[in-house]
């Protein structure tokens, strides 16, 4: 009777009835999914990372490993495989032609095995295999290139400029799709990168030859042989001699560009002597004659004029600029150096001139103060007119002193600030001694209001800009309730 009943209520309700069934259906598909999902993820993650041979612990040394050290850690016990690796962060042109930061690691063959995916494993020292997340097969055969704004170190790690794509792959050491923080760029890494161990350079001298006589000039005392050999011994050092000649063999703890030339011997004996046992010497030199620095007088004098005359404060900034004033002010990147180790990501342009650190000193003071003045002297630098002047095989930039001031007041009362700071200008030639100039509305910069500016010149030469900085930019900048006139000079046209 009940199950009449029941096929009864079915038949009279099957929809109900197969769509109370499907919901069941899906729920217990759902849990038994579920219940499988966790089991079967750690054992395709366990399969995986067992056939690349993952590792289980990584050592970092920042003095590097040898041979030697990896040998033992391969004899410890409850280990089946220990082997060792470079790696570094360096700079590389991108598709775009900007710079990219890749991690370039040395191929192992017992640990972190790469899972090919198209191309094959480097044959040669400049070749290499890429990274798959960003690289598909369509890049074999194209050319990786460290950029020209590595620092000289970095360059040095690499025995190659150019690297070719011989193959794509993913790492056991990217599990995900993050590849790390550096220093380097951005702060990001894009991508990583495997080369053969011989794709990276060792440059480092582990035997070096140091003069005993050499030694006592710069250290100031003589040292005998014995006294020479028991120091660095203490080390780890070994020494030979051969007259007044030592050959220095360095430790291999100590072989990775710590102790590389003449004067790292000089320092070690040093230390092992103890600084305190030299004795204070005067230093003996003789003076053909005296040197008349105009340019040097003239800064003095303009540094007394603004700081004693007119009261502004001399402030002193780091050679670098903030991104975000750099944006705000200068409005363009062209001719500016970057730092290829920069102290944080947004931080890595040289400064081209000295406003942008100028209105960050004003954003700190804004606080504090509503109405002051800063100065500077110092100077800026631009990727343009390289010269040699010490040394034919170190090409600089160009480097001139610039002079920037900031007047800062009321926003309420923008024509006694503007009076105030052309006040300065006008009068500075006649107080420093310097070239006349004359200030004429020529052309406006970017970052100035238009209507409150001018240009400086020297004759028909363009040598500086005095001029309101506009309440667009000021907001930009983050200062929000002064107003700010801003000086450029070049000092030296103006010398």
């Amino acid at each position: 009777m009940l199950l009449k009943t029941a096929f009864r209520e079915i038949k009279t309700s099957l929809g109900r009835y197969l769509a109370i069934l499907a919901i069941i259906a899906l729920g217990v598909g759902f849990f038994t999914g579920l219940r499988v999902t966790r089991t079967a993820m750690i054992s395709t993650a366990n399969h995986y990372l067992k056939d690349l041979a993952m590792f289980d612990d990584r050592i970092l040394s920042t003095l590097g490993w040898t041979e030697e050290d990896v040998d033992a850690f391969r004899k410890l016990d409850g280990v089946s495989a220990a082997e060792g690796a470079r790696s570094a962060d360096v700079l590389c042109v991108g598709e775009d032609g900007s710079d990219m930061v890749l991690k370039a690691h040395s191929l192992t063959q017992q640990v972190n095995r790469l899972s090919l995916q198209a191309g094959r494993l480097p044959e040669k020292a400049d070749e290499c295999v890429v990274d798959a997340w960003r690289y598909d097969e369509s890049a074999l055969g194209s050319v990786i290139r460290l950029s020209d704004n590595n620092s000289a170190d970095t360059m040095d790690t690499f025995a190659s400029r150019e690297y070719t794509v011989v193959g794509v792959a993913a790492s056991p050491m990217y599990i995900n799709y993050e590849r790390g923080g550096t220093a380097l760029g951005n702060g990001t890494v894009a991508a990583f990168v495997y080369l053969l161990p011989e794709g990276f350079a060792l440059d480092y001298y582990t035997e070096i030859d140091v003069t005993l006589s050499w030694l006592e000039r710069r250290l100031g005392k003589p040292l005998t042989q014995e006294d020479v050999s028991h120091k660095l011994g203490l080390l780890g050092f070994t020494t030979s001699f051969s007259g007044d000649t030592m050959h220095v063999t360095v430790p291999s703890w100590r072989s990775t560009g710590d102790v590389s030339i003449q004067a790292d011997i000089m320092e070690e004996v040093a230390r092992m002597y103890g600084y305190e046992n030299f004795e204070a010497a005067p230093i003996t030199t003789s003076f053909d004659g005296a040197i008349n620095q105009l340019d040097k007088d003239l800064e003095r004098r303009i540094k007394e004029y603004l700081a004693i005359r007119c009261g502004l404060q001399e402030i002193f900034t780091y050679p670098w600029m903030d991104e975000q004033y750099v944006n705000a002010i200068l409005q363009d990147t062209t001719g500016i150096l970057s730092l290829s180790t920069p102290p944080s990501p947004t931080e890595k342009m040289i400064r081209s001139s000295l406003l942008p650190n100028l209105c960050k000193a004003v954003v700190k003071n804004e606080r504090y103060f509503t109405d002051f003045s800063l100065f500077e002297t110092a100077q800026v630098f631009r990727d343009e007119n390289y010269t040699t002047p010490y040394d034919e095989r170190e090409k600089l930039p160009s480097q001139r002193k610039h002079l920037g001031a900031a007047f800062v007041g009321s926003d309420k009362d923008i024509t006694t600030l503007f009076r105030r700071a052309k006040g300065v200008v006008e009068a500075m030639p006649r107080y420093t001694h310097m070239e006349d100039y004359t200030l004429r509305q020529v052309e406006k910069p970017v970052w100035a209001d238009t209507v409150v500016w001018l240009n400086l010149y020297l004759g028909e030469e363009h040598i500086g800009d005095l001029a309101l900085l506009s309440k667009k930019v000021s907001m930009e900048c983050g200062i929000k309730n002064l107003a700010v006139m801003l000086l450029e000079l070049d000092m030296e046209v103006s010398a």
